[in-house]
């Protein structure tokens, strides 16, 4: 195991700002997101997650750019952090989502989906989003700035 280290640690933030950079860069078609690795405890190593579409050559310039002395994991995505921008230019603009007062939506750094949050009608939207993005979208409860 990593070193353990306090959180937020500048040589993982560094590295975790290289990583994302050079994946936008050269990776757009694998990249899905990045973020620190933490263990059960929620304790922080040098270590990063990165979540991408599997691609070998991909995998090795992450761990360049990430430097030395920093672990990087690698994780299967279903989608990249490209495609699921287009689903969301899509979703954003779909039947007036984007006129519902304390609506959010966001790209889960997984590569798992995009993540729609609404203050009412989850289960109406939920199909909604089902029947014109299958496989893409979830709908939950919430708003950005609750009252």
């Amino acid at each position: 195991m990593s070193e353990r280290l306090i959180d937020n640690d500048p040589d993982v933030t560094l590295a975790l700002d290289r990583v994302v950079a050079y994946a936008r860069e050269h990776g757009r078609e694998w990249f899905a997101g990045a973020s620190r690795l933490r263990d059960a405890n929620g304790d922080e190593h040098k270590s990063l997650i990165v979540w991408r579409v599997p691609n070998d050559e991909f995998d090795a310039g992450v761990r360049v750019a990430a430097g030395d002395g920093i672990t990087v994991v690698p994780q299967n995505a279903e989608h990249s952090e490209r495609e699921l921008a287009g689903v969301l230019r899509k979703v954003t603009t779909f039947n007036g989502i984007d006129a519902i007062e304390g609506a959010f939506w966001s790209i889960k750094p997984d590569g798992s989906g995009i993540t729609l949050r609404l203050p009412a009608d989850v289960a109406q939207w939920q199909q909604v989003m089902d029947e014109h993005f299958p496989g893409y979208v979830q709908v939950a409860h919430g708003e950005v700035f609750p009252a």
